[in-house]
């Protein structure tokens, strides 16, 4: 464990400190995945997302007021992940358990560190009138339309996907939204993390594997704060990789339209799925 990460955790003691939390990137769950087994991502891979995150962030959350916390948890059972706030703190606890998933890869495990950063700094929809923090959906949203794209943009993508299968439904989608070859490989990399966990949601829901070509049609009437269902919250997944909208680009904490995919007579792709939003009227 590297010493910003134990520092962190002696400092603020047990997640149960914190004044405010999220539900968790899953719903609650009873799944227990000790350190011994070693499915999943490795500890090494586990601690250079959390550098990685750490490292492209902490600036950011300083400009809030902020003091950005990374909860390495590492040895931790817990199949699961959090956001929180304690003061100053704004937190993010992430778990080994969750790591160990055996559907779980590097890239789905970013996503998921992209989701707990999203309740922080995700913008509108939020949870209540008196929250500060994005609901569900849009923790989700953020994910793809600007922290992973943000977070890998100096890898090699173009290397690193040649070595995976990739969906032909994304390919095509990313070629078409997205000009730049570097936007269309930083496209294709977010919505195939998406697809992972969608295999890692249905291992734990016991369902079936989330399809890009089988989006959700359900259409709300407001906006879920609560989890979308998996194939609900794969298609979020996939339309943040599409919105074109630039990741460099902020966000509002009261305007869901700033910095998204939000016009539906300018875009086609890249907007927020209506299975879980529902805009205000």
């Amino acid at each position: 464990m590297t010493s910003w990460l134990l520092l962190f955790i002696v400092v603020l003691g047990p997640q149960a400190q914190a004044s405010k939390i999220c539900s968790g990137f899953l719903p609650e769950n009873q799944m227990s995945i000790p350190a011994i087994f070693t499915s999943g991502i490795t500890e090494s891979q586990f601690n250079n997302i959390l550098r990685r995150i750490y490292n492209e962030y902490r600036i950011e959350f300083s400009a809030q007021g902020a003091e950005f916390v990374v909860e390495n948890r590492w040895s931790d059972p817990t199949v699961n992940a959090f956001a929180s706030k304690n003061g100053q703190f704004w937190i993010i606890s992430m778990y080994g358990g969750m790591a160990r998933e055996p559907n779980m890869t590097y890239d789905g495990f970013a996503a998921i560190a992209c989701h707990e950063v999203g309740h922080h700094l995700g913008g509108a929809p939020l949870y209540g009138r008196d929250s500060d923090m994005a609901v569900e959906g849009q923790a989700d949203y953020y994910a793809t339309l600007k922290c992973l794209r943000r977070l890998f943009r100096g890898d090699d993508n173009g290397k690193i996907l040649a070595g995976r299968q990739v969906d032909a439904t994304v390919v095509r989608n990313c070629q078409a939204e997205h000009r730049g070859r570097q936007d269309q490989l930083l496209c294709i990399r977010a919505a195939m993390a998406g697809v992972s966990l969608a295999a890692v949601m249905a291992d734990i829901g016991s369902g079936a594997v989330p399809k890009i070509t089988t989006p959700d049609k359900r259409r709300v009437s407001r906006t879920d704060e609560t989890h979308p269902r998996a194939q609900c919250r794969l298609d979020t997944y996939f339309q943040g990789a599409l919105c074109r909208v630039p990741y460099s680009q902020g966000l509002s904490m009261t305007d869901y339209r700033v910095g998204t995919c939000a016009d539906e007579r300018t875009y086609t792709r890249g907007l927020r799925p209506r299975c879980w939003f529902a805009p205000p009227q």
